[in-house]
């Protein structure tokens, strides 16, 4: 297993349409960006926006790369996100399968 390290990252984004979760996934996937994009359908939402407490449906995408790739993925999410401001946020992965994360530097060339 791979201990504490920094080299892979869970990259946690919303949207609010399927058709746009999918767009960013492929485009993220077509660029190399990250291995591999899961989209989470019917995440309910409440957050302050606009000095208002606001409720939506929406999808979250977890998408699995190393740190290489991290902040170009981040800036390409952002500049083709429909939100003006969009939950785009990094996670370390901790520990993991070491085959599993061979395979996202394997798939992130």
């Amino acid at each position: 297993m791979v201990q504490e390290n920094d080299l892979y990252r869970l990259i946690y984004v919303t949207s609010d349409t399927e058709e746009e979760s999918i767009n960013l996934s492929k485009l993220i996937l077509k660029n190399n960006l990250a291995a591999c994009a899961n989209i989470i359908k019917g995440s309910k939402s409440f957050y302050w926006w606009n000095d208002e407490i606001n409720e939506s449906l929406e999808y979250i995408i977890i998408f699995k790369t190393n740190s290489k790739n991290e902040k170009q993925l981040i800036k390409k999410l952002i500049k083709n996100h429909s939100y003006e401001n969009p939950c785009v946020i990094s996670i370390p992965i901790i520990k993991g399968n070491d085959a599993f994360l061979r395979w996202i530097d394997q798939e992130t060339k």
